[in-house]
């Protein structure tokens, strides 16, 4: 699990970084930390996650987006393949995109296995800035995050027949739909923030499992959304 629990060390730290294994961004009251692992066939030793381009995201010591535990990957991914509906693999347990639906990937295992070991992954970290690039077989896809004073802005830039995209919240943020792409963000009985994308793009409230450790489950949730023809999306995550 990436958070400030499981790396202490970057608890108190207040410069950004970056190494062979994680980047973490610190401005202004926000801390973003992620994996910068771009090999897709040999990831970093002890985290071999499919969590390429997907953040956790603190505003001034509060977790925002969560990492939601490997214990929690595995029981979405059984999920997945239960009900035949997305793709069962680590990738819809994270907050990024998946690019396959279950049938599809069944239809064709030989071309699913093709596909993963012809992507290609790159990431660029600047001060308040991070962007990954992300090149497969069935798609194209561009992420890049820009933080400010009390905004991130989320740019994605997607070229794939099917995708579905996910934030995943920590259980201590509680989600409240304003409009269909408008989301509140309450903690402690009080609006904190909002998520809000462009009008024609619905974002959805998913529940979803989150294991801070073995045998320890408790709730959250997650935002989904489709871009169907979409092939940019925008979402800014915004603090009051």
């Amino acid at each position: 699990m990436w958070n400030v629990n499981s790396l202490p060390s970057i608890r108190k730290v207040e410069e950004s970084f970056i190494d062979k294994n994680i980047f973490v961004l610190n401005v202004k009251k926000w801390k973003l930390i992620s994996c910068v692992d771009s090999n897709s066939r040999f990831l970093s030793s002890g985290h071999g996650h499919g969590d390429f381009g997907s953040p956790v995201i603190y505003f001034d010591g509060l977790e925002i987006i969560s990492d939601i535990g490997r214990y929690s990957y595995n029981n979405i991914s059984k999920e997945n393949q239960s009900n035949k509906i997305i793709s069962g693999d680590e990738e819809s347990a994270h907050s990024r995109y998946i690019f396959l639906k279950e049938e599809i990937k069944n239809k064709n295992k030989f071309s699913y296995l093709i596909r993963d070991l012809s992507l290609r992954k790159k990431v660029k970290v600047k001060e308040g800035q991070i962007s990954w690039i992300e090149n497969g077989n069935s798609h194209k896809w561009k992420r890049q995050i820009n933080i400010k004073d009390k905004e991130i802005l989320i740019e994605d830039d997607i070229n794939a027949k099917f995708s579905k995209g996910f934030l995943f919240f920590s259980p201590r943020i509680n989600l409240e739909k304003k409009s269909s792409n408008n989301i509140i963000l309450n903690y402690d009985e009080k609006s904190i923030g909002e998520v809000i994308c462009q009008s024609n793009l619905e974002l959805h409230i998913e529940d979803s499992v989150y294991f801070l450790e073995f045998l320890k489950m408790t709730k959250t949730k997650k935002i989904s959304w489709e871009p169907s023809q979409v092939d940019k999306v925008e979402i800014k995550i915004s603090i009051y």
